[in-house]
């Protein structure tokens, strides 16, 4: 899946005079907190199926 580049379009927008500062201020704090959301759903899944593995009896390793 590729990722759209919402705030390309948004800088554009508001370029043109059609996004104002305060619309264009709280979507580029949207895509952050989206982002970091992210990461941190992905830093969950892997520390959560390590802790499985552990549990289940394999050895600890720091790669996948």
């Amino acid at each position: 899946m590729q990722p759209v580049n919402h705030s390309g379009m948004q800088n554009k927008k508001f370029e043109v005079g059609i996004l104002n500062s305060v619309d264009y201020n709280n979507s580029k704090k949207d895509l952050s907190n989206a982002e970091s959301e992210l990461l941190q759903t992905k830093f969950d899944y892997i520390f959560k199926t390590t802790v499985l593995d552990f549990y289940m009896g394999k050895p600890l390793s720091l790669t996948k």
